[in-house]
């Protein structure tokens, strides 16, 4: 958007408490892992299955991100990264006039 950067990241199984999201000098770094045991059992079997995985991923920052006002956020298993751009990094809009308009301004007292 205009005002900040947006990073969003698929990270299904993984709960928000084992996500990591940190930053180094000018590098956004995300990771985490997952652990999963599921249990089922019958009359004359019993089965365990267990499902483990990690992510580990770098960013660098854009020049205009503001690291300090950083948030992250994880919902139904899509992390995301909301970095504010500083007031330089903005952009502006500059309003278009006519040429004649804008020549008649320098004649005027």
């Amino acid at each position: 958007t205009d005002k900040e950067y947006q990073i969003t990241a698929d990270v299904p199984g993984v709960k928000p408490e084992d996500i990591k999201v940190e930053v180094s000098g000018e590098t956004l770094i995300m990771s985490g892992k997952s652990e999963e045991e599921k249990e089922e059992s019958g009359k004359t079997w019993h089965r365990i299955e267990r499902r483990s995985g990690s992510f580990y991923r770098e960013f660098e920052l854009p020049k205009g991100a503001d690291a300090d006002r950083a948030e992250a956020s994880a919902k139904n298993g899509i992390l995301t990264v909301k970095l504010m751009k500083k007031p330089e990094a903005q952009s502006k809009t500059i309003e278009v006039r006519p040429q004649e308009e804008a020549g008649r301004e320098k004649d005027k007292p």
